[in-house]
């Protein structure tokens, strides 16, 4: 965890726009970086505000109805084979960092 968290505040302390960063991991689904982002540039990300913690909250539902519209598709579509469980894990993990913020 030591690498990604000194490559994130390197990326932070030379990028203007840390929030879009932040933004993109949360697009990806990348919620290591988001977490690794937020442990260096927290007040980058936030903007110092409550209203940056509600943009993170959005971020973090619209991956969770994403994710479960996916593995809905999926198993509708009698494909969800593999695919499900991870999905499942996604969502479980992405949950799990909703409810800890």
């Amino acid at each position: 965890m030591k690498i990604p968290l000194e490559v994130n505040r390197l990326l932070a302390l030379n990028t203007e726009r840390v929030d879009d960063m932040f933004n993109y991991y949360a697009t990806e689904g990348k919620l290591v970086e988001m977490a690794a982002l937020l442990m260096v540039a927290r007040e980058d990300v936030t903007g110092g505000s409550g209203s940056g913690n509600m943009d993170i909250r959005r971020h973090l539902m619209e991956e969770i109805a994403s994710t479960t519209r996916d593995e809905i598709e999926l198993m509708g579509c009698g494909k969800g084979g593999e695919w499900v469980p991870v999905l499942k894990d996604k969502k479980l993990v992405t949950t799990s960092v909703l409810e800890c913020g």
